[in-house]
């Protein structure tokens, strides 16, 4: 195949505003990378696949440093895009067609096939409409005579005219929040979402996936989103929660064994992030007057009391 699909939206998309703030470049810059990265994936004998992508002959063809290009890459792994050297839901997004309209295209053979065995013959007309996909016109002849004086005039020209492409076909092929609008679903019933799932209903805010213990032979990770990051500052607001979750992912990598589990997974962050906070207040040196709860009793309190709301609401679900 010597193209791949491009989706409309895709420069508006806000995942590579994130990329472009993550990796501190532009957002074009951002996106022209990944344009780089698709163009790759679909040349490779198993498309999708990004295991060999060139940093430096990519830095080349964009006129950017490699460095560059190096952490734009490196921002697609981190925010999802990519994922063990592929791109992530590639088959779902970058099905394999032979061409759009196959699939009514052998529809209608069948029924042209059952219309010559009914006594019925149908002249083919193929256009091509403003979609660029193969339509077609049928004018059905009688064929119980040798002498056909059916003829072409402008009136049959007339009938060929642009037509809009199959819906189902046109659905099927839309972004999940567009299929939603479109048929009244909500989001989180379409596609990979499954309906015990945790999981943040929006993805796309994503800022760290952590690994649980299932990671080495399911991939299962925890997302981390910004709506929880903002409840974390406001938890512990001498910590930079942004580095901290950074360093717990680098963590849990090279520690395997003491991976935590899907559920378990926020109380681990939780207990992080306050020993830290713990120690910024240390190194401070608060005084706090005796009889009054000190800044750690504060934040744990308030540490068990989101924990707390979270586990009653992944219960409830």
């Amino acid at each position: 195949m010597q193209w791949f699909r491009w989706w409309h939206d895709t420069v508006s998309d806000p995942k590579f505003r994130l990329v472009a703030k993550k990796a501190g470049v532009s957002v074009g810059e951002a996106i022209a990378v990944w344009a780089a990265t698709l163009e790759h994936a679909s040349k490779q004998e198993k498309r999708g696949d990004v295991s060999q992508f060139s940093i430096e002959l990519t830095s080349v063809m964009l006129d950017l440093e490699e460095n560059q290009v190096s952490a734009v890459f490196a921002a697609f792994s981190e925010i999802g895009l990519i994922a063990e050297g592929r791109i992530c839901n590639w088959e779902k997004r970058q099905p394999q067609r032979d061409t759009p309209g196959s699939s009514r295209q052998a529809m209608q053979r069948a029924a042209d096939t059952q219309r010559t065995r009914s006594g019925h013959a149908t002249d083919t007309v193929r256009t091509r409409n403003g979609h660029g996909m193969d339509t077609r016109l049928q004018r059905g002849r009688a064929t119980d005579t040798d002498t056909d004086t059916d003829t072409d005039t402008d009136a049959d020209a007339d009938q060929i005219t642009d037509t809009e492409p199959d819906a189902d076909y046109v659905l099927a092929n839309q972004p999940d929040f567009v299929v939603a609008a479109k048929t009244g679903a909500s989001v989180t019933d379409s596609s990979e979402q499954s309906k015990d799932s945790s999981e943040p209903a929006n993805d796309l805010l994503t800022f760290v996936k952590l690994p649980t213990n299932k990671f080495a032979k399911t991939g299962e990770e925890v997302p981390i989103t910004e709506t929880q990051i903002a409840e974390f500052v406001e938890l512990y607001p001498a910590v930079d929660v942004r580095e901290e979750l950074r360093k717990m992912r680098g963590w849990l990598i090279a520690n395997p064994r003491k991976r935590k589990t899907k559920t378990g997974m926020l109380r681990f962050v939780n207990s992080w992030l306050a020993r830290e906070q713990d120690k910024a207040s240390g190194r401070a040196g608060v005084s706090v007057p005796r009889g009054q709860p000190t800044m750690s009793e504060i934040y744990e309190n308030l540490r068990r009391n989101w924990v707390n709301k979270h586990e009653e609401a992944e219960n409830a679900a």
